[in-house]
């Protein structure tokens, strides 16, 4: 079994970099506010330690929304993006006439919406990397909003959700600025250890034709 070494945590780091530079531009158009995601902090945890992590990073009282995002093809698994229940509310204010969202929804109808815009370009920007270095391809279920705007205590749903046979998950941190604000998100890759080996030996490649 493959594990992560420091070495493939820097190279991981900074391939989901690249991604999140191209998911960044894609989103300050969208948006058509100022959007940037920082270098990623990247690790290995068990799935089950998902909750307590949040619970640890953002504290347990927080309210966040979760995006949830399924990819199929040869290398499969799902996606859940953790950002702070108050991010769309945010963007949704700064946004200008051009953004592309529908000004007349409901102001709720519009914050999932714009949830949900942030989840598909975050997750597809990652996982197009990563299918990229496994020199592979994958399609991508309709995003949902597995929670929103709940605190983390009651993100039970999660574990229920994503399936007890997949025991690990990537973990990867960042914190991002959206306008002049500046808020952490949280991205959990999902998927077997078949694709951790895969993943992991790809990154020994990338480092050798690096260095």
């Amino acid at each position: 079994m493959e594990v992560l070494t420091e070495l493939r945590e820097g190279a991981l780091q900074e391939i989901i970099n690249i991604s999140f530079g191209r998911a960044s531009a894609s989103l300050s158009e969208l948006l058509n506010v100022f959007v940037a995601l920082n270098v990623p902090f990247v690790e290995e945890i068990e799935q089950s330690k998902i909750l307590e992590t949040l619970g640890q990073r953002i504290g347990v009282d927080k309210e966040i929304t979760i995006v949830q995002q399924s990819f199929t093809g040869n290398f499969e698994g799902e996606v859940l993006l953790a950002i702070p229940a108050n991010a769309a509310m945010r963007a949704i204010k700064m946004m200008g006439e051009g953004s592309g969202f529908a000004p007349n929804l409901p102001t709720t109808e519009l914050e999932l919406e714009v949830f949900l815009e942030i989840g598909n370009i975050v997750i597809g920007a990652c996982m197009g990397q990563f299918a990229e270095l496994i020199n592979t391809s994958v399609s991508y279920e309709v995003p949902n909003i597995l929670l929103t705007k709940s605190p983390i205590a009651n993100l039970h749903l999660v574990e229920q959700q994503s399936g007890a046979a997949r025991a690990l998950a990537l973990l990867v941190r960042t914190d991002f600025q959206l306008g002049d604000k500046e808020l952490s998100g949280f991205l959990f890759i999902l998927f077997g250890q078949r694709w951790f080996d895969e993943l992991y030996l790809a990154l020994d490649r990338f480092i050798e034709e690096m260095t």
